[in-house]
């Protein structure tokens, strides 16, 4: 019975530890409605499509649009899940053309792929600048990796200890010799099960040290005032369809 809640204790704290592991931080506050700080080449206008300037306030990041995504599942009843998306900015701050309507549009950190984020752009009839800040989702680092390796150790050390343990109980009190038969598979179980539950102990704390950490991301539009998108500072207008 002893060894069933020492098990199952280890198992519940587990559970907990992996809740208690995960930071999920409110988004940060919407950029301010700025100009990128740095220089950015405006396409030439296009018939169907208004500019949008595009900027990050963490980044540089890579900017893609989700074209579509779908779901499907296989003969063994997994649900893949995939997307369609194309490259709109290799990094920003950069200017684009879209097609009016909405855009869904995600940013990755070119140098930390830990932040990133989505956000949807409205093209619309005027020229417009989409300012984002991406949120973290950070796996935790390798001392979270090595505290879930730990932890999980543990576990199965704490799973086979308490197999032997019961074992070696249920053998001794059938034992009606009197040799002592399964007292080795007692001790060896009980010395099995608290080295897993310590691992399992040390794992927990390590996975506490450094937990994951989610947080979304913030976005703004408005509608440019900037000389930088003004007729007279544009190129021409062009025909056809670009990005």
């Amino acid at each position: 019975m002893k060894t069933t809640k020492a098990m199952t204790g280890a198992a519940m704290a587990m559970i907990l530890a992996t809740t208690a592991c995960t930071r999920t931080l409110p988004p940060p506050a919407a950029p301010a409605h700025e100009m990128p700080k740095a220089s950015v080449e405006v396409p030439p206008e296009v018939d169907g499509q208004t500019t949008v300037v595009v900027d990050v306030t963490n980044g540089p990041a890579r900017v893609d649009e989700v074209i579509a995504q779908e779901a499907a599942a296989t003969s063994t009843g997994v649900v893949a899940y995939g997307e369609l998306t194309r490259n709109v900015c290799l990094t920003t701050p950069c200017a684009v053309n879209l097609d009016y309507g909405q855009h869904n549009f995600r940013f990755t950190g070119t140098s930390d792929n830990e932040h990133y984020g989505t956000g949807v752009v409205t093209a619309g009839r005027s020229d417009s600048v989409f300012r984002h800040t991406m949120g973290e989702h950070s796996s935790g680092g390798p001392v979270h990796g090595i505290g879930v390796a730990t932890t999980s150790l543990g576990l199965l050390g704490a799973l086979v200890g308490g197999s032997l343990l019961g074992t070696g109980a249920l053998i001794q009190a059938s034992d009606t010799t009197g040799t002592g038969s399964g007292s080795g598979l007692t001790t060896g179980g009980g010395i099995t099960l608290g080295i897993g539950l310590g691992l399992v102990a040390i794992g927990i704390g390590m996975m506490v040290a450094s937990p994951t950490t989610n947080q979304e991301g913030s976005s703004t539009q408005f509608a440019n005032t900037n000389q930088l998108l003004s007729d007279e500072s544009k190129p021409s207008k062009t025909s056809g369809q670009s990005l």
